[in-house]
């Protein structure tokens, strides 16, 4: 007994997920295994990897050109059209006595993204023809959300996409001149995981942008329990 660690410790988030596992023998690390979210470098992209708690999978982002995009969140130009990535927590929106999981989240959806337009950056302003002034009630925006269930190989996905309102309080939306949005949605364990892309002046044009996103969702693959970050990244090496 010299006082240096031996056997396992498992370090843990607040939420309870397991985030690593490290075998010590007289106070030094001789095996670590992490089992965090990560991004990890593959021939023609990245592979985003999701350790969530209740949510383990892995989506390959891929293309001839794949550059991340330098925005806040999971955002990437492949082949010259934005991709973006999200996650959400079921319990965020869902409860069972409610009815059907894609209308909950899409409900939830609608009500965040009108929220994002009328109040940007959580500051009650108005732009209209790029002149803002102050006011105590926001512009009030009604989305109005297509939606459909497709069956993919991947499988049961909610198809969804609005056309951006005529006017937006979002300087990056104004900028980017951003004509509409589409998402592709699907139930992954206990989280709802999206990719979304953007027509806009300057980039994608609708059918190619499908084709994107359509081929990026199917990439998804679900584990049974979390993914070791150092195993995956060697597997990746040797192919």
């Amino acid at each position: 007994m010299n006082g240096k660690e031996d056997g396992i410790h498992k370090l843990w988030a607040a939420n309870g997920q397991l985030l690593e596992i490290n075998t010590f023998d007289n106070g030094t690390v001789i095996k670590k295994e992490v089992y965090r979210s990560a991004e990890l470098t593959i021939e023609d992209g990245y592979k985003e990897v999701y350790n969530e708690k209740g949510a383990f999978f892995t989506v390959d982002v891929t293309g001839k050109d794949v550059q991340p995009y330098k925005y806040d969140g999971l955002i990437f130009l492949v082949d010259n059209q934005v991709l973006e990535l999200s996650s959400m927590p079921k319990a965020d929106f869902y409860s069972a006595s409610n009815g059907d999981l894609f209308t909950q989240f899409l409900s939830y959806q609608k009500q965040q993204i009108e929220y994002s337009m009328e109040f940007p950056d959580g500051q009650e302003f108005n732009y209209i023809i790029n002149k803002p002034f102050k006011s105590q009630v926001a512009n009030k925006i009604n989305l109005q959300i297509a939606s459909e269930e497709v069956d993919m190989p991947v499988g049961k996905v909610l198809k969804w996409s609005f056309e951006e309102p005529e006017f937006t309080q979002d300087r990056e939306r104004q900028r980017m001149l951003i004509k509409s949005q589409h998402f592709y949605s699907i139930a992954v364990n206990d989280y709802i995981f999206t990719v979304s892309g953007i027509v806009t002046d300057k980039y994608a044009k609708s059918k190619e942008m499908h084709k994107m996103l359509q081929r990026i969702l199917n990439t998804v693959k679900v584990y049974d329990g979390p993914i070791e970050i150092t195993q995956l990244s060697k597997e990746i090496l040797e192919k």
